[in-house]
């Protein structure tokens, strides 16, 4: 099986440290492997709840990610973009591809 990886800007909504945000699966995706926040290497801080048809993401913003200065810009309430990649597996997917490299449509 081949791991698939697609990039999404993802609205999380901010409630003090916390940000929440729904989304769906990828379109064929048989399996969410993991999801990985692009704006932050503590990957510690991200949590994935999958369903059959979405991904609930949760972020938890810790003090120790910040210093002092930047601690005072976090975003308390209202929305924010950030990326994600979603890291993924499709049944359907692969079977298109070796059906293509076998010349059959």
């Amino acid at each position: 099986m081949k791991v698939r990886k697609e990039v999404r800007t993802v609205e999380f909504g901010c409630r003090n440290y916390a940000r929440m945000a729904t989304i769906p699966v990828p379109e064929f995706s048989s399996d969410v492997i993991r999801v990985k926040p692009l704006w932050t290497k503590y990957l510690n801080d991200c949590l994935l709840c999958a369903g059959d048809d979405k991904l609930d993401l949760r972020w938890f913003d810790s003090e120790s990610v910040y210093d002092r200065n930047e601690i005072s810009r976090i975003k308390k309430s209202g929305v924010i973009s950030l990326q994600v990649e979603i890291h993924y597996i499709s049944v359907q997917l692969d079977r298109d591809d070796k059906l293509d490299v076998l010349g059959v449509k």
